[in-house]
């Protein structure tokens, strides 16, 4: 009996019952259609050829959408591959997520059967679905220079790129794929190109920690003072990254330099909590009072409430009672902070607790202000004066009124705060 095409066709008002046996019976047919997945191996090709001697269908799919050119692709069976495209083997076919035979030979490392295919017509430019990779990026995943070299054959190939404007140069870079970013490189990359975000190779390279495609980068001619939206020595301090903050100082990456917000990358160390990068750039020479977007280091480590840091900071010589214009000191930022361990590290250190701002406020009246009573308590012990007034005359006790905090009025009178 003549088999059945693989597809089903629903009539209107067919009975149900009868529908769904010729459904299974169809899909059954399909099934024996398909090219055996034995026959997809090393020694599978007398099979192989005896199934299609037999009718087998070389395009049919096996779940997910593969065919049996993309499952010997992706195996490395040249000769399998061979067969099947001398059958008829659809080489432009793809899976339900767009993969194409030659990207399943780019992702399974198969130089053989990708020179094959590429011989035969595959399209090198041909995207996936989900992201618009193209069989570079899958070689680039697997650090494969050959498999690389061999698609670079293709002359768009280098200037692929897939999701956001990501090139071959930029993924192999970010991924550490030392081999692959080398011979895309020798193909003649431009390293200075950029993604849609601005961002260049070498930026993919320091955003990822990749070290070694970052010196070949660098080697190559990149410019380690480039402009981002982030500049690299910020990016390798954020992460605290300091063999590669070794790498681009020692290829010329300033260290002084301000990002948009007003951090030099010391700063940045210092807002992300990069300790190891932060006490490298101490030993290296950078002050520790260095100001940055108008805080010292010291108060951003406090506003962070990083205990670390503010230790490290006071080891090298932070001055812990430096104003800013408005006299603002560290300890009015732990004084804004529910915790009181900034606080006690800061008098610990010398801070002054009475100190005051150009306003008069002191940090007792800061703690206060923001209902943090263990904070409040706790400069109270050290010698607050609970009975000091601001420029508009106003104490403690009748700042904790206003805030209507009973436990704090509380506190305070208990203290020796007086009404006026």
């Amino acid at each position: 009996m003549k088999d059945l095409p693989c597809r089903v066709e629903i009539v209107l008002n067919f009975p149900r019952n009868v529908f769904f046996v010729c459904a299974l019976f169809a899909f059954s047919s399909c099934a024996g259609l398909r090219i055996p997945l034995s026959a997809i191996r090393p020694s599978g090709a007398d099979e192989l050829a005896a199934a299609i001697a037999a009718g087998k269908d070389v395009n049919a799919r096996y779940p997910g959408g593969l065919s049996p050119l993309m499952e010997a692709s992706y195996r490395n069976l040249p000769d399998i591959a061979a067969i099947l495209l001398d059958a008829g083997a659809d080489i432009a076919a793809r899976d339900s997520d767009g993969f194409t035979a030659l990207m399943y030979a780019a992702a399974g490392n198969s130089p053989a059967c990708a020179e094959l295919l590429i011989k035969k017509g595959a399209v090198v430019s041909a995207r996936e679905y989900l992201t618009g990779k193209t069989a570079i990026f899958f070689a680039v995943e697997n650090n494969s220079a050959p498999m690389v070299k061999l698609l670079l054959l293709s002359p768009e190939a280098s200037e692929d790129d897939f999701d956001g404007g990501v090139t071959a140069l930029m993924y192999s870079s970010a991924l550490g794929a030392f081999s692959a970013c080398e011979e895309i490189i020798k193909n003649g990359a431009d390293i200075k190109k950029r993604d849609d975000l601005g961002r260049d190779a070498l930026f993919h390279a320091v955003q990822n920690n990749a070290i070694e495609t970052a010196k070949l980068l660098i080697k190559s001619g990149a410019d380690v003072n480039a402009e981002y939206d982030r500049r690299l020595l910020h990016l390798a301090a954020a992460e605290n990254n300091v063999d590669m903050i070794k790498l681009l100082i020692g290829a010329g990456a300033v260290i002084a330099i301000k990002d948009k917000q007003g951090f030099t990358p010391f700063g940045e160390a210092v807002r992300a909590g990069s300790l190891e990068a932060a006490s490298f750039f101490l030993e290296y020479g950078v002050g520790a009072n260095e100001e940055q977007n108008e805080l010292t280091p010291l108060m951003i480590a406090v506003k962070n409430n990083d205990l670390k840091m503010m230790a490290l900071l006071a080891e090298n010589m932070a001055d812990i009672n430096i104003a800013l214009s408005d006299g603002t000191t560290a300890l009015f930022y732990a004084a804004m902070r529910a915790s009181s361990a900034a606080a006690e590290f800061l008098i610990s250190v010398g801070a002054d607790v009475n100190a005051a701002d150009s306003k008069g406020w002191t940090p007792l009246m800061t703690a206060v202000s923001e209902n943090n009573l263990d904070t409040a308590v706790f400069l109270i012990k050290t010698g607050a004066d609970v009975n000091a007034k601001n420029a508009e005359s106003l104490n403690a006790l009748e700042i904790a009124k206003y805030k209507r905090n009973d436990k704090m009025i509380a506190c305070l009178k208990s203290a020796g705060a007086r009404e006026y």
